[in-house]
């Protein structure tokens, strides 16, 4: 059962009444009674209050099977059973019945029927409010029922019935010849209205046919298995089939179709196999088409942005992604593809967002990046027109914005390079070169509209509108300034007074004849603040088109009236720009999903009805549903009432208001959207009405078709006599329980309280990572959840087995975390260290009885104690002291329990991840340490392999006798020595620093070999040499090489270069020497037998540095050692480039 907002379902197991979940048929009564049949020829009778009656059925034992239900003209239903019919006698009372029996049905005598009741039938089927026909294979029976006569037998085997169709003509199914007869019953004449006939895709309509109803004036519609449904135009005698398509939600659900209802309203429900219900509305009067679907399966289900027609048949439709043709009749289609001038397809996709058809019934239509295609009904290109070639016949623009039929008959266009208009008979194009035009030439335009011959309207972009009178060669200009409401302009129209419409993006502008500019906004009654597209009716009526749905204004009247998704608009809205009026005067607006197309006057004059109905009442002793307007009378007891009510439209639709009222209870009417119920409680005794109000626009109102009465009776109690003589009992019971339920109530609030301190300790000392934080905040909670006075915690200090005061709350913390004068106790001692021995919690209702108090700051007559246990262990007690006696209750001892364990379990967790950080920082130092212990044995390396060279350089002086020399040199080499001495233990230097030491030990270098060679030390300025680090003597051992095993071998000039230079992130030092090279200072160590006395660990130690300076700071460095040779490969020296990341 559908009631307009949930489906309920009702099946066998949970009414038994039902008897069989396998339904044949259902029928409705005109007492709104549902009859319903199942497959075991069983009957149940939901009545009006849709109680469920079993119907059994029995002579003389025998179970009789109902077969059918009939439908009689005066609204009363018969049994077609395999003993005869039956009809339920007037005036039964169902509802003091749960079973219905013989007993309560008259059996109705058919004359002529006696023997045939007996015979089985494939088919009943209703013929008119009078008769009904009987099939069997061979033949069919008319009964008459208001005479209750058999009339008359028909020798048409194998049929199917369908419908009856005009006079005494039947549409029938031949299952033998599988086609479609008309049977003229009162002359037995028999046409064949599908024989070669095909649908609009030009196929056969070759199928099983089960089921057809009248949809409209000589228009049928049939179901098929499994070929979907056909709709038959007899006068016309053409078929239409749908089926269901996947790409298609507006299609039908499934292809095999059995039953049809069609409504009087016209709505037509189809039943789809497996896919439930497929409906449409036969009489709706705006059609949608959302889909475009070509014969090789093809489709397009997006925005329509252009649209054109000539026919009203065939339309041109720009899309997205090209143009299509669809033919409205037979709902077929063909997408477009065009080539350019050379024969080339045209780059996809292009959107087409204009299109005109001029009086050779060729179509233009614009393109994005390839200007106006022309092409003829046939589908064949006329003419490519583009912005390039022969200026004669190009376009101002590459890409057109809007194309429209002018007065004189030329195709006229505009864009970002102004106007143009076109021949369309030689296709020649003027642009306006000595008009007044031409002052748009280097101007976006956007629309045009003409209101005559002479007056020509043209919007710009973000720019307004502007008036161009084509005699007098003047122009007028509308913007802000001049009244429009805002400067982007939509769309431009006209009416048959030449006032020009000009809809913008904050509504509507109408400039008058005469000057005068009126505007309309949302509110002045349009759905929304924008006037997206323009057209004009036939009565001179302006309809104004949005995101939302459509406004018409009358000029007449000025007045204003709109029309929305519940008139059947797309819940999507219309495209800008996308709208076109048709030669019969229909609209046709494109939106995001396809297109939408009406006749104007019948959309103006639709009016909207709902069918709203009170439908259940609940109370605390009653439930119950309701069809009609019904009166309940409810005890003095029952006065909660829930009324429950439904619109039943099918319309797509946002949203449903409705307005309610309670006679006797409210005053005004109560407003709801979209909600189906309301409840009232404690109704005092009384009459009431509940009227309902139904709307979906929030502004036309209509009252639902039924109200319900309810009469609520006054209690015993409220008589005299009864009041006299037990009102001190009364009084009594009222005092019992009042208090029995603010105990209960007391109750209640304390264990939700409860629950809300539980919850909140749990929330904040599970976000504690601090130990003593979280004590401090448990210890300040307790005071303002709990309503304590004080709240001490003590922790246990396991080493002297010793309670320690760690938190405190009140008296005892005189400022944040700071306890006045803390005291420690022994375990064992006192009541706080008697329960950290025990590890069971105390409450002492009386300190002065209790020899184990321990006074604190001052004596207080309260205490309790409870313990934190971890693992097994007490770790610490929460104790609490007050100034009252027996202060602490049961409600105490259990949250101050609760708060100790979830106070353990945090502790546990802070502890454990203590640990771990311990750990952690642990292996850090550890690693650090290595690192650094690795560094300085490097250092250690390299500094006494340096000072061993230098010594003996001087000793190589003095046996050489050069004493100035080597005075020189010992001067130099022993400010060289201060410098290593100082660093020796530093990990880095400032560059400043290593460039003394390097100018140092250059320079003794060069004393020592008595200046045979040159060499310059360079440092970018951008490098501050005091801010950068670099480790201790890093360069040096490169220095010395070059020096040693390059340079002094050489024969000439030798020359060695060092330099630094700034690479952002990192400082390089570059060593260059113009020596032998590496290869050849390799073959003289070999041999000269050195590279076996010898092995140097400068180099080697400088890379085991860059290596642990990454370890260590975690930049990376790099060093590269390059032999560079001349053109012929010989070695012209070697270059080190060493990579330092910059350490501040």
């Amino acid at each position: 059962m559908y009631n307009g907002k949930t489906v309920e379902k009702y099946f066998a197991t949970e009414y038994p009444q039902l008897q069989s979940s396998n339904i044949v048929h259902v029928a409705c009564d005109s007492n709104n009674r549902i009859w319903v049949l199942t497959v075991n020829g069983n009957l149940t009778i939901i009545d009006e209050k849709r109680k469920f009656h079993r119907v059994g059925l029995y002579q003389d034992s025998t179970f009789i099977k109902t077969r059918w239900v009939l439908e009689s003209q005066q609204g009363n239903l018969i049994l077609f059973t395999s003993n005869g019919h039956y009809m339920l006698t007037p005036d039964a009372p169902l509802n003091t019945y749960d079973s219905l029996s013989m007993h309560q049905f008259t059996k109705l005598e058919i004359k002529g029927l006696d023997s045939l009741h007996q015979m089985f039938y494939k088919q009943v089927f209703y013929y008119d409010d009078d008769h009904y026909l009987f099939a069997k294979e061979d033949a069919f029976y008319k009964v008459n029922y208001k005479t209750r006569a058999f009339e008359q037998k028909y020798d048409f085997a194998h049929s199917t019935l369908l419908t009856k169709m005009e006079g005494d003509s039947l549409m029938v199914f031949d299952r033998e010849s599988g086609e479609i007869k008309i049977i003229d019953l009162a002359t037995s004449t028999v046409t064949y209205p599908f024989r070669n006939l095909t649908d609009h895709y030009q196929i056969p309509a070759n199928t099983t046919f089960s089921f057809a109803e009248k949809i409209k004036d000589h228009q049928y519609i049939l179901t098929s298995r499994p070929s979907g449904v056909f709709i038959y135009d007899h006068r016309a005698r053409k078929i239409y089939n749908h089926q269901h398509h996947y790409a298609d939600p507006s299609s039908i659900s499934a292809n095999v179709t059995t039953t049809l209802e069609v409504h009087p309203s016209g709505w037509v429900f189809i039943t789809c196999n497996p896919a439930g219900i497929s409906y449409f509305n036969s009489r709706e009067i705006v059609n949608n088409q959302k889909v475009f679907l070509d014969q090789h399966g093809n489709g397009y289900d997006g925005y329509v942005a252009g649209i054109a027609t000539t026919d009203n048949q065939t339309y041109y439709i720009g899309t997205g992604e090209g143009l299509l043709e669809w033919n409205r009749n037979t709902n077929t289609t063909h997408f477009i593809n065009f080539k350019d001038k050379e024969g080339m397809p045209l780059p996809s996709p292009q959107e087409i967002i204009s299109i005109v058809i001029d009086n050779k019934d060729h179509i233009w239509a614009t393109t994005n990046t390839q200007g106006v295609i022309v092409f003829d009904k046939h589908r064949k290109l006329v003419r490519h027109i583009t912005n390039t070639g022969d200026r004669k016949y190009a376009l101002k623009m590459e890409r057109v914005n809007r194309l429209i039929i002018g007065p004189d008959d030329f195709i006229w266009a505009c864009g970002k390079n102004g106007i143009c208009r076109i021949n369309p008979a030689t296709y020649e194009v003027d642009h306006f070169e000595k008009s007044i035009l031409s002052n748009f030439d280097s101007t976006y335009c956007t629309l045009l509209e003409f209101t005559d011959k002479n007056n020509l309207w043209i919007a710009i972009s973000s720019g307004g509108v502007t008036h161009c009178n084509l005699a007098t060669n003047e122009l007028r200009a509308y913007t802000t300034k001049q009244g429009l409401i805002h400067n982007g302009i939509f769309s431009l129209g006209s009416d048959q007074d030449h006032n020009m419409y000009v809809g913008t993006r904050a509504g509507l502008n109408i400039i008058f004849a005469d000057g005068r500019i009126k505007s309309l906004t949302q509110k002045d009654g349009l759905l929304m603040n924008r006037a997206e597209g323009l057209i004009l009716d036939q009565h001179n009526r302006m309809w104004i088109g949005n995101d939302i749905g459509l406004a018409c204004y009358t000029p007449e009247d000025s007045s204003l009236t709109t029309f929305d998704t519940r008139h059947g608009l797309s819940i999507y809205g219309f495209r800008v720009g996308s709208y076109f009026k048709m030669p019969n005067g229909e609209f046709a607006f494109g939106t995001p999903r396809g297109l939408q197309y009406f006749d104007p006057d019948s959309l103006f004059h639709k009016k909207i009805s709902f069918t709203t109905l009170i439908h259940k009442i609940e109370t605390t002793d009653l439930v119950s549903n309701i069809t009609r307007n019904d009166t309940f009378n409810l005890s003095s007891y029952d006065r909660q009432v829930t009324f429950h009510f439904s619109t039943i439209d099918f319309s797509p639709q946002v949203r449903t208001y409705y307005k309610y009222k309670l006679n006797g209870i409210d005053r005004d009417w109560i407003s709801l959207v979209d909600q189906n119920a309301v409840r009232y409680n404690s109704l005092p005794p009384g009459k009431y009405v509940f009227q309902v109000m139904v709307s979906n626009d929030g502004r036309q109102w209509q009252d639902a078709e039924n109200t319900v009465t309810i009469m609520i009776a006054s209690p015993f109690y409220s008589q005299w006599w009864f009041r006299i003589t037990i009102l001190g009992l009364i009084g009594l019971l009222g005092w019992a329980l009042i208090s029995r339920n603010r105990r209960k109530q007391q109750d209640q609030r304390e264990q939700l309280e409860t629950e809300v301190v539980i919850h909140y300790f749990a929330s904040q000392i599970n976000r504690h990572k601090d130990e003593n934080e979280m004590l401090w905040d448990v210890a300040k909670n307790c005071i303002s959840k709990l309503n304590l006075e004080e709240c001490v915690i003590y922790m246990l200090d396991t080493s002297r087995n010793v309670l320690v005061q760690k938190a405190a709350y009140g008296p005892k913390n005189p400022k944040d975390q700071t306890i006045l004068q803390p005291i420690e106790i022994q375990v064992g001692q006192g009541i706080t260290g008697t329960v950290a021995l025990t590890q069971k919690a105390e409450n002492i209702g009386n300190t002065e009885r209790d020899p184990r108090y321990i006074v604190d700051d001052h004596r207080r007559y309260s205490e309790i104690a409870v313990p934190i246990v971890m693992d097994g262990q007490v770790v610490g007690v929460i104790d609490s002291e007050h100034s009252e006696k027996n202060f602490f209750s049961q409600k105490h001892m259990n949250l101050l329990t609760t708060i100790a364990l979830l106070s353990a379990n945090q502790l546990q967790r802070i502890r454990a991840e203590e640990e771990k950080q311990k750990a952690q920082i642990e292996v850090l130092q550890n690693k650090q340490k290595a690192t650094e212990s690795r560094l300085q044995s490097l250092r250690l390396q390299m500094n006494p392999h340096f000072l061993f060279n230098a010594l003996n350089s001087i000793q190589q002086m003095i046996l050489a006798n050069e004493e100035m020399v080597a005075t020189k040199y010992l001067s130099r080499f022993s400010k060289l020595l201060r410098s290593i001495l100082i660093h020796s233990d530093k990990e880095s230097i400032s560059l400043r620093e290593e460039l003394d030491i390097l100018k140092l030990y250059v320079e003794l270098e060069s004393v020592r070999f008595k200046e045979a060679f040159t060499y310059t030390i360079d440092c970018d300025e951008d490098i501050d040499t005091d801010e950068v680090k670099i480790p201790t003597l890093l360069i040096q051992p490169f220095v010395e090489n070059a020096i040693w095993h390059g340079l002094m071998h050489k024969e000439g000039m030798r020359q060695l270069k060092i330099s630094f230079t700034d690479k952002d992130d990192h400082v390089q030092c570059i060593i260059e020497d113009n020596g032998i090279g590496r290869k050849a200072a390799r073959e003289m160590k070999i041999t000269s037998g050195q590279d076996k006395k010898h092995t140097s660990k400068g180099i080697e130690v400088s890379l085991e540095r860059l290596k642990a300076m990454q370890k260590s700071g975690g930049a990376i460095g790099s060093l590269e050692i390059i032999d560079m040779t001349d053109a012929d490969g010989v070695a012209t020296g070697t270059r080190v480039e060493i990579n330092l990341p910059i350490q501040n």
